[in-house]
C-alpha cells in the first residue's frame, strides 16, 4: 500500500510541473474519477480538445463516442484499454473495456472511468476476467490486475492533462 501510494504522489508530482492539476476524487477498481484543472481554456476549447484526443486514440471516434454533447460540455465514450497483466509467471495484454465520461466547465474537467469487461483478446472463450476479480477480489493475481488497470487509467488521465495544457494554437502555422 505504501509503494503504491508513493507511486501515486510521484505522479501527481510530475503533473503539477506541466501546470494542470488532477485532483482523484476515486481510485478504486471498478471506478475512477477525478477533475483535472487547466487554466486558460474554456469549457468549449478543452471540450473540442477531448474529442480530438478521442479521435487520435481510437481506431474510430464515431464508433466510441457514445455521446457528444458540446453544449453542455459532456463527452462519453464505450472503447477499450489494451493493459500488460501480469498472470504466473508471464505478461498478457488484455483488452480492458472502459466508459470514460468527460464534463468540462472553464478552466477545469472531471473524468469518470467505468471499467465493464476484461477481455483476452487471444482467448476470446477465456470469460470475462472481471468474474474471477469479483470472485476472489483480494487474491494475488487479481489485486496485480487491478493494480495494472489503476495505473493505466491513471496515465491516461496523466497523457491527456499533458497534452490539453501543452496545447498550442494553429492559427499561425
Amino acid at each position: 500500500m505504501k509503494g503504491k501510494m508513493a507511486a501515486l504522489m510521484l505522479c501527481l508530482a510530475s503533473i503539477c510541473s506541466f501546470g494542470q492539476e488532477v485532483k482523484i476524487i476515486s481510485d478504486v477498481f471498478p471506478q475512477y474519477q477525478g477533475v483535472v484543472i487547466i487554466n486558460g481554456k474554456s469549457s468549449s476549447e478543452l471540450y473540442n480538445s477531448l474529442k480530438l484526443w478521442v479521435a487520435e486514440n481510437y481506431n474510430s471516434a464515431n464508433d466510441v463516442i457514445q455521446l457528444d454533447d458540446k453544449e453542455n460540455g459532456i463527452l462519453i465514450i464505450k472503447g477499450y484499454i489494451p493493459v500488460a497483466i501480469k498472470i504466473m509467471t508471464g505478461m498478457y495484454t488484455f483488452d480492458v473495456r472502459t466508459n470514460f465520461k468527460f464534463e468540462t466547465k472553464d478552466g477545469k474537467f472531471r473524468y469518470t472511468a467505468d471499467v465493464t469487461n476484461i477481455l483476452d483478446p487471444n482467448a476470446p472463450t477465456a470469460g470475462d476476467m472481471m468474474n474471477s476479480i469479483q470472485k476472489k477480489p483480494d487474491g494475488k493475481y487479481q489485486m496485480g490486475a487491478k493494480d495494472s488497470i489503476t495505473n493505466a487509467i491513471n496515465e491516461i488521465i496523466q497523457s491527456l492533462a499533458k497534452k490539453l495544457t501543452n496545447e498550442t494554437t494553429t492559427e499561425d502555422w
